[in-house]
């Protein structure tokens, strides 16, 4: 078989895979409004482990893709349950203080550690609260650490969320 007849049927399977993940994210907005309504936590542990247990079993040799799939899946669900919900938490609300009041807490200019690329989350979010400030890239979160520890820069930025690229568990 010729890698374009295999590239032609890679290309349906994700025409289906697509198709299939619209409709469980559908299924996710359902999940949200019912647990918004019955006052249920977004996170049901419990029900993603019994989840897991039962794709990898059914995976064979392939189970730490399957589990990393379905993980991924999970933390896509919960973070749109987290904006159908948009349940107030107390550290959101500290965000959100900061960021109106950032005029007042950060400097406009300074430079800033932070881990990934130009075009990544974190230097949108460089950009947003040191609006003229200079950015250091690095390539690790512990970098970002050392670089402020170390005096190279005056600031770090950290993630505390990212349910699209992967944990950001190293930073907590």
């Amino acid at each position: 078989m010729e890698l374009s007849d295999i590239r032609a049927k890679i290309d349906a399977v994700d025409e289906q895979l697509l198709r299939l993940f619209l409709e469980r994210m559908d299924l996710a907005e359902e999940v949200a409004a019912y647990k918004n309504e019955h006052h249920l936590p977004i996170l049901n542990k419990e029900r993603e482990r019994a989840v897991l247990a039962r794709v990898t079993e059914s995976a064979g040799s392939r189970e730490r893709y399957a589990y990393h799939l379905f993980s991924t899946l999970f933390e896509l669900a919960r973070s749109r349950q987290a904006e159908l919900i948009d349940a107030p938490t107390k550290v959101g609300a500290q965000v959100r203080a900061c960021l109106e009041n950032r005029d007042q807490i950060f400097p406009q200019t300074g430079l800033v550690a932070c881990q990934g690329i130009e075009g990544g989350n974190s230097q949108a979010a460089c950009d947003k609260m040191f609006p003229r400030g200079g950015i250091m890239y690095v390539k690790t979160f512990d970098a970002v650490v050392s670089a402020v520890e170390a005096g190279f820069c005056r600031f770090g930025v950290l993630p505390i969320e990212n349910s699209s690229n992967g944990s950001v568990r190293a930073v907590y």
